[in-house]
């Protein structure tokens, strides 16, 4: 039983760790995510600038054409 207890510390610093290091890239991965989306969102801004929010080029680079997003419905209360 101590020769499991002895053997399991070196396990557990391996996991320790590795954890940290996958803290790290994931820190990194979100970090160059965001900056991609900013991009995405520059560009998509830029083509619905040039060529508005129903052309085409717009739905293309991700955007929603205004022409297929669904019509605002307001709830009418019932005045209760």
């Amino acid at each position: 039983m101590d020769a499991q207890i002895t053997a399991a510390g070196p396990i557990l610093a391996e996991i320790n760790r590795l954890e940290t290091q996958l803290m790290v890239q994931r820190s990194q991965r979100d970090a160059l995510n965001d900056d991609l989306w900013d991009k995405i969102k520059r560009v998509r801004s830029t083509v619905k600038g040039i060529y508005g929010d129903d052309s085409m080029k717009y739905e293309m680079v991700g955007g929603t054409r205004v022409s297929d997003r669904k019509p605002n419905t307001h709830r009418v209360s019932n005045g209760a």
